[in-house]
């Protein structure tokens, strides 16, 4: 399949890298976007731009909190 240039940085399971704007545009999505971290399912809580993290839970337990690099996370 052709991917666009603009497509934005792509890993090899051909996931997308995650950067602060796109983590932003996801927390305010209406529609849920499939986001993982080290291939789990967590949800985006709150970005901080400043540190370039993310507080996510995971999906299947949202009592499991976790600050993480926003660069870390994968968009499906």
């Amino acid at each position: 399949a052709m991917r666009n240039a603009n497509d934005g940085p792509n890993d090899e399971r051909g996931s997308r890298r995650m950067n602060v704007e796109r983590a932003h545009q996801i927390l305010h999505s209406a529609e849920k976007v499939n986001v993982t971290w080290q291939g789990r399912a967590v949800w985006i809580d709150s970005v901080d731009a400043e540190s370039g993290t993310a507080r996510v839970h995971a999906e299947n337990n949202p009592n499991e909190v976790m600050n993480v690099p926003v660069r870390e996370l994968r968009e499906q």
